[in-house]
């Protein structure tokens, strides 16, 4: 579990730390920064995913997009620093680093419990912790990440740590992507766009039908009209795609036919049942209608991974309690991050029936 990020100097935040529950809403305007959190653990989830020596420069092409390192400094003349504290296995843990403009890493370290498992000592010189608690001291580019390719010998729970940041997942669905053919081939890594559902729910189809079968039953409880839930193969069998049922239809829809609201629910569910350390969705609402937001959110509670949500929608909001919420709010163009502050005062709007989403709306919350 992830229990804070702290983000120095990273996009649009001077200073914040963000806490995480079991389902935390990040809640505000367009143009707040609630996506630039969303990036902080992608770019977290890309270096505990990574399985070579990889350097932050390439990261941030790779998994932000941006053409330049420089592009995630708030300020290029201080340094950007990002700390992840995590518990596993009921122990505190945590990763940290920081990086001056030039991209170089003036400082990293992973902790478990009392132990230091990484810390880099200079530019270019890390220690690590060996299984048998002895050290290590390991020479490594100033540029490159040491946690992305640790040594063979080192502390068993510094490879937890990695793996449950690599164990985070961030989506941002797009029905236009959905909605295509993927190639026929393992695959139980959805892509954060969903360009690739069909691939994925193919493969649980092939060789995870238990968990199939709960993704089409979760999708027949949300949406009653659909009946079934297919995969065909295309005539040359190098392809999959989406195909669905319905009650009192005799053809079966094809991707084409399916709606978007449908496959961005049909993204949602197999986002959470393939699981993970923390699942991330960027304004999940977004074409579903707002009569299965209470399932949609129920689900979140329910599920075994982490999950983090970002919306600027009331009736979304309307379908969490006031301590999930986060408010993210821009100010002289600076993101920041707060919880509802009174509590009592929010259960006694609800007591008289003012909606949650409603509050916020009306700026009734702070």
């Amino acid at each position: 579990m992830i229990e804070s990020l702290t983000l120095e100097n990273f996009l649009s935040f001077e200073k914040a730390v963000i806490d995480f529950g079991k389902v935390t809403v990040l809640v505000g305007p367009n143009a707040s920064g609630k996506s630039n959190v969303i990036k902080a653990l992608a770019l977290l989830a890309c270096i505990g995913k990574a399985e070579k020596s990889e350097d932050l420069q390439s990261l941030c092409k790779d998994c932000l997009h941006f053409a330049s390192i420089e592009q995630i400094f708030f300020d290029p003349n201080k340094e950007v620093k990002i700390r992840a504290n995590l518990k596993i296995k009921g122990q505190p843990a945590s990763y940290e680093f920081s990086l001056n403009s030039k991209g170089i890493l003036t400082d990293e370290k992973v902790t478990f419990g009392d132990n230091v498992l990484l810390h880099r000592l200079d530019k270019d010189r890390v220690r690590y912790l060996t299984e048998t608690e002895g050290v290590i001291n390991v020479l490594i580019s100033q540029s490159c990440l040491s946690l992305s390719y640790p040594p063979q010998d080192v502390h068993p729970m510094l490879r937890e740590v990695k793996d449950h940041l690599g164990g985070i997942y961030t989506y941002s669905f797009n029905a236009d992507d959905i909605r295509s053919e993927s190639p026929v081939g393992f695959n139980l890594s959805l892509r954060r766009d969903g360009s690739n559902l069909a691939q994925t729910l193919h493969t649980l189809l092939t060789s995870d039908r238990s968990r199939f079968i709960q993704i089409e039953n979760v999708m027949k409880s949300l949406i009653p009209e659909i009946v079934e839930i297919n995969l065909p193969v295309t005539m040359d069998g190098t392809c999959t795609y989406l195909a669905i049922r319905e009650k009192g239809i005799d053809k079966i829809l094809t991707y084409h036919n399916i709606s978007d609201g449908t496959l961005r629910m049909l993204a949602f569910v197999t986002a959470l049942y393939l699981g993970g350390s923390l699942v991330a969705f960027e304004e999940p609402e977004n074409c579903v209608h707002p009569h299965l937001f209470e399932t949609l959110t129920d689900l979140c509670r329910k599920s075994p991974v982490q999950v983090v949500i970002t919306t600027h929608s009331p009736y979304l909001v309307d379908q969490v309690s006031p301590e999930d919420l986060r408010l993210v709010m821009k100010e002289e163009g600076k993101t920041r991050i707060s919880h509802v502050k009174d509590v009592e005062k929010i259960r006694r709007l609800l007591e008289e029936g003012i909606w949650l989403g409603e509050a916020w709306f009306s700026e009734l919350i702070e």
